[in-house]
């Protein structure tokens, strides 16, 4: 008898493990959120987006002024005693004054192509959402 119960609490135990389960349906919004949170495309013009960002970055930051140090010190003493010690500190600057105006009209075109990158992004994440409606 205790084979019998063994068999059927066995077979109760297959039976729930081989049954479907009812598979959860995923909802539209939950596809647009889940293609927007794992696209590589998106990912990826993200990244040359916040490229451009720093191009510009960059840009302006070579109309700041330049300022270079330099120090040194050095000490010898000879076999005759003698003792020598020199020291030196150096300060060079420099600023860009007029340039007839091309680091101008180069970070306005620098902002430009962030402003277009901006744009193309929202077409990828535009087609991207609808790439991922037509497959739901």
């Amino acid at each position: 008898m205790p084979i019998f119960k063994t068999l059927r609490t066995l077979s109760v135990c297959a039976a729930a493990v081989l049954v479907p389960q009812v598979a959860s349906a995923e909802t539209i919004k939950d596809a647009l959120r889940s293609a927007y949170k794992h696209s590589g495309l998106l990912t990826q013009n993200r990244a040359l987006l916040r490229a451009a960002d720093e191009d510009v970055v960059q840009g302006i930051a070579a109309l700041r002024p330049i300022v270079e140090w330099s120090a040194s010190y050095s000490y010898s003493n000879s076999a005759s005693r003698r003792q020598s010690t020199t020291a030196s500190l150096g300060i060079d600057a420099s600023w860009l004054l007029y340039d007839f105006g091309r680091s101008q009209l180069g970070i306005e075109a620098l902002k430009e192509t962030v402003l277009s990158q901006r744009e193309a992004l929202l077409g990828i994440e535009q087609d991207v959402l609808f790439r991922a409606a037509n497959a739901y």
